[in-house]
């Protein structure tokens, strides 16, 4: 039977208490443990560590300090200005580090952005650990169709059938989504909205500035604005509650018009939500606008799940299986299965009833450029430094004559190259805040530099990486240098040294080469996409929405096709770029 006392705890003792009282707490603790021990292991491990503990207070702990050791703050800033008159005395190879360093980090640094925006998508939601989207695949005869519609119907039988359901929540396809027009009095105003089901703000985190989570979706003549409509049709948030809305909108199947009252208020969706809406109505306008949207064959919605916490997908998703083919008089041979939502941006694209590829190839690809581009500058630092070995030899010798040991001389050198880092990444800063706008629009996103602890703890990590990984090889190198040798000035340049910095080169140009290429197919290929025969000339070819004209297209047609200017007109029930099956 093993009686010791935790082996780190006692470690932990030794470290921190004075000499005076170890001998004596040590024996003490440990004659308590053994008796403990007998009783129960686990209970004298645990009030053996509580012990040591509680004797970390200040008359217990040593002095951890040493007439001879250095300051510590002394010799930082001792490197600080060896650094400095270093920079001063080599210039030129100094601006090169610093261009190639702030070049490189602000280029990792525009893409750490990108990929966190891209890593943070749908992840802000407080259930975002419980919320799935259902699919289906439905077996073809030449391939396997995953469809994300799903019928009306199974929000409420979902939650009654399986247990494993906490909430479900419908969501208007995009060909159903409302796109028109609101009106109050003689004020108007667009609106890009959704039809949800009563849960939705309950289920996904949307602020409420005014409302019910439970009551501003519980039937359909309510609706909830943005705080940007509500503020454009009454000026006041608060003075739209209760307001009567003539909701004029599109979708594929016409022209609606419902009159709706309005029930809250939620504040502007953030820009890493999928969803992106001003208005949200009740889903069960979709059944008087539609009858097939009130049956089992009518693949209106998305079907949003939370599940109960603990659920096992995998055992859930055999469950479910079968589920929408038991429904309805004709239904299909489905094969139903829940993804998490939040994996649905980055994974989406199905194949053959398997996600395949998707934005995360994209994130994966980018971070590891980032690598190499960081790789590649801190290559550049390690042979401008080693090619410097030169002049730098009497510096060494000195200080080696001196007594200055091979580990002050790395730490010297370390701290050199981490200066370096942190100047260039306050240079690349400036780069990132001033090319910020043009990266946004590049992007399409809408990224604010913000020097939160998540980033500023990222900019300490990247600027230790950065110094020690580019000034660790130069260090050692220099540092290794024999004492004799340097004053007699026999140092060989075709050392093994030497030989190294020749090897980094020419990964350093292999790797360039590798990144150029991939730019040069990249670009190509951008170019081949926007130079592809679309099948019609775009050129001088307009679309656009019909709105209310929609009751009377012919007649609108033929007043459009006498405008001077126009050469043809037609029409068609949604557009030819839009994907409305909801097939991936």
């Amino acid at each position: 039977m093993d009686l010791h006392p935790p082996k780190r705890a006692l470690q932990f003792l030794h470290w921190f208490c004075k000499e005076d009282y170890l001998e004596e707490v040590e024996g003490d603790l440990t004659e308590i443990f053994e008796k403990q021990y007998e009783e129960s292991p686990t209970k004298a491990n645990r009030n053996f560590i509580w012990s040591i503990l509680w004797y970390f207070r200040p008359e217990f702990i040593k002095s951890f300090k040493k007439a001879n050791h250095p300051n510590n703050i002394a010799m930082l800033r001792h490197n600080f200005l060896i650094t400095f008159r270093n920079f001063k005395r080599y210039k030129t190879s100094f601006l090169i580090n610093i261009t190639g360093l702030s070049t490189g980090l602000a280029c990792v640094l525009f893409i750490y952005l990108w990929v966190a925006d891209e890593m943070n998508v749908d992840k802000f939601y407080e259930k975002e650990g419980e919320l799935y989207q259902f699919f289906s695949n439905l077996p073809m005869e030449n391939e396997i169709l995953t469809l994300e519609g799903s019928p009306l119907l199974m929000t409420k039988t979902i939650v009654e059938d399986f247990p494993e359901v906490e909430k479900a929540v419908a969501i208007s396809q995009e060909f159903c989504s409302p796109k028109g027009i609101l009106t109050h009095g003689n004020t108007s105003q667009k609106s890009q909205g959704i039809m949800a089901s009563t849960d939705f703000f309950n289920t996904f985190s949307f602020e409420l500035l005014i409302g019910d989570k439970s009551q501003v979706l519980s039937d359909k003549s309510k609706i909830v604005l943005s705080e940007e409509l509500a503020r454009k049709l009454f000026e006041k948030p608060e003075d739209a509650i209760g307001e009567t809305l003539n909701w004029n909108y599109q979708w594929d199947d016409g022209v609606e018009n419902f009159l709706v009252t309005v029930s809250g208020v939620f504040k502007e969706i953030p820009t890493n939500s999928t969803f992106q809406f001003d208005a949200v109505g009740h889903t069960d306008l979709l059944i008087d606008a539609d009858r097939w949207a009130g049956d089992w064959s009518g693949s209106y919605v998305h079907n949003y799940l939370e599940l109960k916490k603990g659920t096992d997908i995998l055992a859930f998703n055999a469950k479910i299986n079968k589920y929408l083919s038991t429904k309805g008089k004709n239904a299909a041979n489905f094969n139903s299965f829940v993804q998490k939502f939040s994996d649905r941006y980055l994974h989406e694209p199905f194949y053959e009833g398997k996600q395949v590829g998707g934005r995360i190839t994209y994130v994966k690809l980018l971070s590891l450029i980032a690598f190499f581009i960081l790789f590649i500058a801190c290559i550049n630092f390690m042979n401008l430094s080693t090619a410097q070995a030169s002049k730098k030899m009497k510096e060494i010798g000195v200080k080696k004559s001196l007594g200055a040991d091979r580990k002050n001389l790395i730490i010297q050198f370390l701290s050199e190259s981490i200066f370096i880092a942190l100047f260039s990444l306050f240079i690349a800063l400036v780069l990132v805040i001033i090319l910020m706008p043009q990266f946004n629009l590049l992007t399409g996103k809408k990224i604010l530099l913000s020097l939160d602890i998540q980033f500023s703890i990222m900019l300490f990590i990247l600027v230790i990486i950065t110094g020690v990984l580019s000034g660790s090889y130069p260090a050692l190198y220099l540092s290794g240098f024999n004492l004799l040798a340097i004053l007699k000035g026999k140092i060989n340049s075709k050392t093994g040294g030497n030989q190294i910095r020749k090897g980094l080169v020419i990964f350093q140009f292999s790797l360039s080469v590798i990144l150029i290429f991939g730019m040069l197919v990249i670009s190509n290929q951008i170019d081949f996409v926007l130079s592809k025969n679309l099948g019609y000339n775009k050129n001088n070819l307009i679309s656009f929405e019909m709105g209310s004209n929609n009751n009377k297209p012919m007649a609108f047609m033929t007043e459009l096709q006498r405008m001077t200017g126009v050469q043809a007109a037609s029409f068609m029930n949604g557009s030819i770029l839009n994907n409305y099956g909801g097939y991936s």
